[in-house]
């Protein structure tokens, strides 16, 4: 099976394009265009055919990038991020290498013309002037930026890196805001607990709370931080299910006429109700188990997204 690095490395090869193996961009420029083609979001049978280009000073909207869309026959489909000021169209692949390439090349031609008999001009992503400019890897994201406005945004993100280096960490308070944050993972596991679910959703929101509030109350973000974030979420997640157990036990007390109970006193009790049952122990372990399960489905992809994302917070790089 040929994998989309083999279909963006024959593309480069056969255009006499330049191809980034660290980041798996193609790029370059095309008929005085600036472009980036990275893989589509989640999806290795496209990739995406990135452009900063303007028209007066106004760039692409999305109306007319999904007007060009149409007018190529299906080569290519409008993608526009809500977070990017570029504008990208996404294009499938043929399964071989040959025929991706031809594929990109027939969608780089068909923009390129399409963007000159429109009237739009490349165009720096900063100072908006319609420039050279060459697409750079800033952070996780790709930008298109002319050579004083590299020169520039290289400054002042080493600035920031090393403002952030200078900073210190401060773990006890990370922990305090690791624990609140993962505190909504807690009220999330209780909330789909009583409507019948169990869902990735408590853990992916329990890890995004955590990581977040250790973030913002230590100052910084750190390898020890995601580790202390998602002890603070499993053991949030422990306390949510038991909350949810004790409601559920404070229900079936109620509906038999006892009043006397309150919340915190059958919260307090869980540990010992469970274990004067062997058969309550096993669905509560079960049970716990799949809090667990799920919310580990959530939270480590976005623990390990989160701590790469930290190594290249600020990095500022011509595609290579």
């Amino acid at each position: 099976m040929v994998t989309f690095v083999q279909k963006l490395s024959a593309a480069a090869e056969a255009i006499g394009l330049s191809f980034d193996q660290g980041r798996n961009v193609l790029y370059g420029t095309f008929n005085g265009y600036s472009f980036a083609v990275p893989q589509a979001p989640s999806n290795a049978r496209y990739c995406l055919i990135n452009f900063y280009v303007t028209h007066d000073g106004s760039p692409l909207s999305a109306s007319e990038g999904k007007q060009i869309a149409k007018e190529s026959n299906k080569l290519v489909e409008f993608f526009k991020p809500s977070a990017a000021p570029s504008v990208s169209f996404m294009v499938k692949l043929e399964k071989d290498e040959a025929a991706a390439a031809q594929k990109i090349l027939d969608a780089l031609t068909y923009l390129s013309e399409t963007f000159a008999s429109r009237g739009y001009v490349n165009t720096c992503e900063r100072c908006h002037q319609p420039l050279e400019t060459e697409p750079c890897a800033v952070g996780n994201g790709l930008k298109f930026f002319c050579p004083d406005c590299f020169e520039s945004v290289s400054a002042n993100i080493s600035d920031k890196a090393q403002a952030e280096a200078d900073t210190p960490e401060n773990v006890v308070a990370g922990i305090v805001g690791a624990l609140g944050g993962a505190l909504l993972g807690a009220l999330v596991v209780v909330i789909m607990g009583q409507l019948g679910y169990v869902s990735a959703l408590s853990g992916l929101v329990a890890a995004i709370c955590a990581l977040k509030g250790y973030e913002l109350l230590a100052k910084k973000m750190s390898v020890k931080g995601a580790i202390i974030a998602c002890v603070a979420m499993l053991v949030m997640l422990y306390v949510g299910h038991r909350a949810n157990v004790a409601i559920e036990v404070l229900k079936a007390f109620r509906e038999i006429g006892e009043t006397d109970l309150d919340f915190f006193t059958v919260f307090r009790a869980i540990p010992a109700l469970v274990k004067s049952d062997s058969e309550l122990m096993g669905e509560y372990l079960k049970e716990l188990f799949m809090v667990y399960l799920f919310a580990l489905l959530g939270a480590v992809p976005t623990i390990i997204k989160s701590i790469k994302g930290q190594k290249t917070k600020y990095t500022v790089q011509k595609l290579n």
